[in-house]
C-alpha cells in the first residue's frame, strides 16, 4: 500500500505555526503582570463629603452625615468602616470632612479621609 504523503506537508508547514505561536503566548504569560486577573473585580472609587456624626477608633469605623455621593448613593447619616484606624487621628465629631469610599465585596471601606478646608 502506498501513503499519499502529499497531504502531511501541506499541513506541516500550518502546525509547525501553531506550535511557534503557542510556545511564544506561553512564555509571554510569565511575564504578564498578575495584579488583575479574571476573579479580581475592578476596584470602583467615590468621593464624598461630609459632617463626622461618631467615631470608634477600637472598631476602626466613623459615622458620617454625608451629602449625595454622585451615581453611587443619597444624602444619609451611617457607618462606614474606615481602611485604617490611623485614618481617625485628629478626626472629631462636628469636623467637616472629604473622603474616599471603595467599593469592597463584604462592605464600603473608606481608604482616604481629611478635614475640609475651612
Amino acid at each position: 500500500m502506498i501513503m499519499n504523503i502529499r497531504p502531511i506537508a501541506t499541513f506541516a508547514p500550518v502546525v509547525l505555526a501553531m506550535l511557534s505561536l503557542f510556545v511564544s503566548c506561553a512564555a509571554n504569560s510569565s511575564t504578564t503582570s498578575t495584579t488583575t486577573t479574571a476573579a479580581t473585580p475592578p476596584v470602583t472609587s467615590h468621593k464624598g463629603r461630609g459632617v463626622v456624626v461618631a467615631v470608634n477608633v477600637e472598631k476602626a469605623r466613623v459615622k458620617l452625615n454625608h451629602e449625595r455621593i454622585e451615581g453611587y448613593m443619597d444624602a444619609m447619616t451611617m457607618w462606614f468602616d474606615v481602611k485604617d484606624a490611623s485614618l481617625l487621628n485628629g478626626i472629631n465629631a462636628g469636623d467637616r470632612v472629604e473622603f474616599t469610599l471603595v467599593e469592597e465585596a463584604s462592605a464600603d471601606v473608606i481608604t482616604e479621609l481629611r478635614k475640609s478646608p475651612a
